[in-house]
Parts: C-alpha cells; sequence; structure tokens
C-alpha cells in the first residue's frame, strides 16, 4: 500500500508544476515500496509505518517523520522506475512518446539529467531514514526495526552506510556508490582483513556491530579498533574498484562516477587510464600507512584482544602489503 494517496501530496514533495494522473503513478509508487522501502524497514515494521500512516497518532513525531521521509523517496523512485513508462502512451496501436503542440519532449541529456536527479535524491533519501533509525534504534518507537533482520542487514559490514565511508574516502555519500562498493568491501573484509586479524576477531567485531553492543563498557578496546579497520577496508576496497567501476576527475578532486556505476559506457566519462594508475599509487600508499597503524593497535593491545592473541600463536610474522599493479592485478608480494 502506497505512501502517498493522492497528487496533492506528491506535489508536496515535488516542484508544483507536476501534475501527474495519481492512477499512472500509483503502480510505480507500489513498485518503489517492493524494490526499495519494504527492503529497508522490513515487512512487520513497514506495517506500522502504513498504520500510523493511515491513522497517525499522538506522540509519534519521530515516527512521523521517518514517514515524510520514505514519501520523499517513495515518490523519486518511483517517477525513476517509471520514467520510461509515464513518459509514453501505450494503446492498440503500439508504443508512442508523450508530445503535443504546447509541450515538447525533453533533449535527451535533460531526459538523463532528470531521471538522474529521482534516481539520486530517492536513494539519498534511504540513507537519510537509514541514519535516522540508527540515531533513535533505542527509542521504543522503533524497536520493531531493531529487533528485524532488516536492521542486521545493515550491520553487516565494518562500513554500513555510504556516509559511513565517505567519512574516509569521499564518495559524495551516495548509496547508489556504496551498494556497488559491497561486492569489493565483502571480499576485502574475507580476504584483507581476516588476513590481518584474523577469522575469530573479525566475527567478534561484527557480532558487537550487529548487536548494537560496540559501545557498551566493556568494549572500549574494539570500539577504539574499528576505525583503524574501516580505514584498511575503505582504502582496499577503493583499489579493488579502481578500473572497474569508473572514475571522474574534476577541480573537485576524484569521485565514483554514480553513471557509470548505472552501467553507462567508461569513454562518455572521459576514462583517463593514466590518472586511474595514479590514485591506484596513492591509494596503495595509504593502505600500506593504516595497514602499519592497524597492526599497531593490534600488537599493542594484543593481551586485551584474545582473539587476536590466539591468531597470532607463537609464530608472529609482520603483515606487509606489497602490490603490483600492472594490468590492475592486484598481488601480495
Amino acid at each position: 500500500m502506497a505512501l502517498l494517496k493522492n497528487t496533492s501530496e506528491i506535489q508536496s514533495f515535488l516542484p508544483s508544476s507536476v501534475t501527474a494522473d495519481y492512477d499512472r503513478i500509483k503502480p510505480f509508487l507500489d513498485v518503489a515500496d517492493d524494490k526499495f522501502l519494504k527492503k529497508l524497514f522490513g515487512n512487520a515494521f513497514w506495517d506500522e509505518i502504513v498504520s500510523e500512516n493511515e491513522d497517525p497518532q499522538e506522540n509519534n513525531e519521530k515516527l512521523d517523520r521517518v514517514i515524510e521521509m520514505a514519501k520523499r523517496a517513495e515518490i523519486h523512485l518511483a517517477y525513476w522506475k517509471g520514467f520510461d513508462v509515464l513518459n509514453a502512451q501505450i494503446n492498440d496501436s503500439g508504443f508512442h512518446r508523450v508530445e503535443d503542440d504546447q509541450t515538447k519532449s525533453l533533449f535527451n541529456y535533460q531526459e538523463r539529467s532528470l531521471k538522474d536527479y529521482f534516481k539520486n535524491t530517492g536513494h539519498d533519501t534511504l540513507d537519510v531514514i537509514l541514519e535516522c533509525l540508527e540515531d533513535n534504534i533505542n527509542q521504543d518507537i522503533f524497536s520493531t526495526w531493531k529487533d528485524s533482520d532488516a536492521c542486521t542487514l545493515h550491520r553487516k559490514y565494518f562500513i554500513n552506510s555510504a556516509k559511513e565511508f565517505s567519512e574516509i574516502y569521499d564518495i559524495d555519500k551516495s548509496r547508489l556508490v556504496y551498494m556497488n562498493f559491497v561486492p569489493y568491501m565483502k571480499y576485502v573484509e574475507d580476504r584483507e582483513i581476516a588476513g590481518i586479524t584474523g577469522d575469530a576477531l573479525v566475527d567478534k567485531l561484527k557480532t558487537l556491530i550487529k548487536d548494537g553492543t560496540l559501545s557498551d563498557t566493556g568494549n572500549e578496546v574494539y570500539a577504539k579498533l574499528l576505525p583503524h579497520i574501516q580505514n584498511v577496508s575503505a582504502h582496499y576496497t577503493i583499489l579493488y574498484a579502481l578500473g572497474r567501476m569508473g572514475l571522474q576527475f574534476t577541480d573537485k578532486g576524484s569521485f565514483f562516477s554514480e553513471f557509470m556505476v548505472a552501467g553507462g559506457n567508461i569513454e562518455k566519462e572521459g576514462y583517463d587510464r593514466n590518472r586511474v594508475a595514479e590514485i591506484k599509487e596513492h591509494v596503495s600508499d595509504r593502505i600500506a600507512f593504516y595497514v602499519a597503524k592497524l597492526t599497531d593497535y593490534l600488537m599493542n593491545n594484543r593481551e586485551e584482544l584474545p582473539e587476536y592473541d590466539e591468531f597470532l600463536g607463537d609464530d608472529y610474522e609482520p603483515y606487509d602489503p606489497m602490490f603490483d599493479n600492472s594490468d590492475k592485478k592486484i598481488h601480495r608480494m
């Protein structure tokens, strides 16, 4: 059941000139709910959101704020998913572009820009919702989400949001880029991080993150460990992703292209292999720096980290990452 009920509500989240027939957009509101919002909230908490939206209760200001953000995400994601169909007329004679004497279709570059706006705004709003839920996770009103598999899913890695990743390496807080990083990040955690810390310490830290107990008294040594791991994980992820996801370079620096992530042609984005090689070298240097910092922390706190102490045993050899990036391949020497 869509959260937005009529065109008037839609216009409160989009420019007032938007006058699309609600019946035309409704199927895509449902698509946005099924593909994005229900997965973010989980089915049980989604039912509570729908119920509150249908019959608002007093003193539910924080939940109502989440619902407003969910509506913003819903309409932007709906227009993104339905963009091509909403720009066409479908009748017995086939498919036709929507155009008449009073209104002309957008140029192709304008269509791409508008579609990207809907996509990016929708996904970025999902991240804002997730941040709000995490900040208020111990509030009773969000207890259903806290106990859901959906919540656990968003605590699966050492870096669990676009915002967290951007604090280490700038991806413009893009949820789209972050989501495309996940396969690389998972590989990094399994291969590189576990290679430094051992599987038992990885499992211990992830359990604390998943349970939301990392900041509890007695877990300080693990809480201080996490930023060191995040620094290593983020830069390894960048290194593995470079040359595969695409990179744009501007006067503001380098950043991953959402157009590239969406599957666009590298050449259209002015992909520069020499610049990518320079970034790889820079990131490799930072990895070596952060691995050294992580190793120092682990060694200095070995007695308080029994999982790491057991992993080292009596035959410890320092971890020293070296890279051969020819042919875009990475090898530990």
